[in-house]
């Protein structure tokens, strides 16, 4: 089982790796995420030494991770004065020896993807626990000193993960702790994601089970429901209200300090000030990494697209828009195959929404950004006769 499962277990482990270094070394550590970088591409060229190349990756997508990487470099020669060396040199050689990784994997490694997502569940859910007893408590949210967000978007990690599983009751136990993170943390960006993951988990368990019976039952409980909704209605019970205060609640969509009337908890600000980062420097950007030096308060932008136009320009976005382009078309074309291939809709999907609401989506230091960009390969993936 061991030998079955290893080339799972090692990639979950180099996914996940950075969760644990964050948490242990602090949340402003980012050096250290270098380790398991080039940790984990060692390990794979031991893995693959002398094993033959089962697929090649997509042209499309290779000229995007050859943009992509041209684009870091650009947004630093033409903004050297702003970092020093080794701020520069560690961010290029990071983002190298992950792409060298994910070819690797792509090229020689047959990975079962829903394997890898269940042991990266497992991992992030080992370290939960630690983080929700030691974390203090700020006006009724846990804030752990690597920020909420993070935190819960490693929980939405873990979720996905969960969901991976083929057993119902292991899910359920899986998912069961990092649901519940993602609630105490008031991380809404990672509730949102997991709505969605949760919806493609229940449509496509629905499509595999289908049949003449299975549809009957489901039309049952649907109308059944829809009556008892009524009756409920009609004998005075507001059946939408407790709903309603519910997802209040979550999204806290009426705070006063949180809520819409505050663009987001000022998030609208932070994304102006992103576009006028990116409007005095358009093609290359302020440096990669760098345009939260900029940003009022030091903030992040909050929207990984906005903070890589500003990060790398129009020619960076361009560049992994380029190279993710095959993954949506691959999920998304025709339709079915989002029933057929539920965990790279998945990925792909939230990754998306997630990156709408949080800079953290586009990295090459946590486990979502790996994830979604061993998925952006693997839909590429050219198998070899």
């Amino acid at each position: 089982m061991t030998n079955r499962w290893l080339n799972e277990i090692v990639v979950a482990i180099w996914a996940s790796a950075s969760f644990y270094i964050i948490h242990f070394a602090g949340a402003e550590g980012a050096a250290p995420l270098i380790f398991p970088l080039l940790a984990g591409a060692i390990t794979l060229v031991l893995l693959t030494y002398k094993k033959p190349v089962i697929a090649t990756v997509s042209p499309l997508v290779s000229l995007g991770a050859f943009l992509l990487n041209l684009s870091i470099l650009a947004s630093y020669l033409f903004n050297a004065h702003r970092y020093d060396w080794v701020f520069i040199a560690g961010n290029i050689l990071s983002s190298l020896l992950l792409f060298f990784s994910l070819y690797l994997i792509t090229m020689r490694i047959d990975l079962d993807f829903r394997k890898t997502l269940v042991l990266t569940s497992i991992f992030v859910n080992l370290l939960l626990p630690i983080i929700l007893v030691t974390a203090p408590v700020t006006w009724g949210r846990v804030d752990p000193p690597e920020n909420p967000n993070y935190v819960g978007m490693m929980a939405l990690v873990a979720f996905i993960g969960a969901l991976s599983a083929r057993s119902i009751v292991w899910a359920a136990t899986l998912s069961a702790l990092p649901l519940y993170s993602m609630v105490v943390l008031e991380s809404r960006d990672s509730l949102l994601a997991a709505g969605i993951a949760l919806m493609f988990a229940v449509v496509s368990w629905t499509w595999r089970h289908r049949s003449k019976e299975f549809s009957t039952y489901c039309l049952l409980a649907f109308f059944g429901g829809m009556a008892l909704c009524a009756v409920m209605t009609l004998t005075g019970f507001d059946v939408l209200n407790p709903i309603g205060k519910i997802f209040d609640g979550l999204f806290m969509l009426d705070d006063k300090y949180r809520g819409l009337a505050t663009g987001g908890s000022g998030r609208d600000d932070l994304w102006a000030a992103a576009i006028s980062l990116w409007e005095a420097e358009p093609v290359f950007g302020v440096g990669f990494k760098g345009h939260t030096l900029l940003m009022p308060d030091q903030m992040p932008a909050h929207n990984a697209y906005l903070g890589m136009l500003a990060d790398m320009g129009v020619a960076g976005l361009a560049s992994y828009l380029l190279m993710m382009s095959e993954a949506i078309s691959f999920v998304f074309k025709p339709i079915r195959r989002l029933l057929e291939y539920p965990l790279s809709a998945t990925i792909i999907v939230t990754y998306i929404v997630y990156g709408s609401f949080e800079v953290r989506a586009f990295s090459f230091g946590n486990t979502y950004s790996v994830l979604f960009l061993l998925v952006v390969f693997n839909c590429s993936k050219r198998r070899l006769a």
